[in-house]
């Protein structure tokens, strides 16, 4: 997330968002660059967090297939190939049943993954596939005071008209009208568009300028492009 990418705000609960428990919370982190990767590593393991490091895609779906982890933090590049993509291939092998993926253009915050882990909750439910005419649930959270929101909501729209738009269910959440609409996506950013299903869930934080980011999703989901 580049520097003024995104509007966080705080709250005195910050610090108390995890019940401490005897067993770290454990995340594959997927970043090629060196420098990135160890400062990352080194923030999540400053906050309690037990982080396995890959520096490929295959490496990512390799330790994906060995064992289970709480969180898959992938940058968006990646070598050969890009997160959805290794996200998409590690979901149809099974290896995401239960994990929540974090796609993040740079530097992810670790106050956000805390607010990830604080919720405790599942994988979205099942669906009835084949009687479900959406193919990919999408839900935007915006704040009305930011210029970046709006800027998120316009580029989303842009992206979407290029789609299918009877394939895609789109929410819109204010949290300046709610501030608990993000509860639910463990949502602590804003711009931030979630997708809901089909898994694995994947966040994707800021003005949704990078198109590449959003349609790699869709496309991956299964979204029909418009001739």
């Amino acid at each position: 997330m580049a520097p003024g990418f995104v509007e966080r705000r705080k709250s005195s609960s910050d610090n108390k968002l995890i019940a401490p428990d005897s067993v770290p919370r454990t995340i594959l982190l997927v970043e090629d660059n060196r420098d990135i990767r160890e400062m990352i590593a080194t923030v999540l393991q400053g906050q309690g967090y037990s982080v396995v490091v890959a520096t490929t895609p295959e490496e990512g779906v390799a330790l994906l297939r060995q064992e289970r982890y709480d969180l898959v933090v992938a940058h968006y590049n990646l070598p050969g190939m890009t997160a959805p993509v290794m996200l998409q291939e590690a979901a149809a092998a099974g290896l995401l049943k239960a994990t929540p993926a974090l796609v993040v253009t740079a530097h992810p915050d670790p106050q956000g993954v805390q607010r990830i882990f604080a919720s405790g909750s599942g994988p979205p439910p099942k669906k009835d596939r084949r009687k479900a005419a959406v193919v990919v649930e999408l839900a935007l959270y915006v704040n009305k005071v930011w210029i970046t929101s709006a800027r998120a909501r316009e580029n989303l729209e842009r992206i979407l008209d290029e789609y299918a738009r009877s394939q895609v269910r789109l929410k819109v959440f204010d949290v300046a009208d709610d501030p608990l609409a993000g509860e639910a996506d463990q949502v602590v950013f804003t711009p931030t568009l979630v997708k809901r299903s089909p898994p694995p869930r994947a966040w994707v934080v800021g003005d949704l300028s990078d198109d590449n980011i959003v349609k790699s999703l869709l496309d991956m989901s299964g979204v029909q492009r418009r001739a």
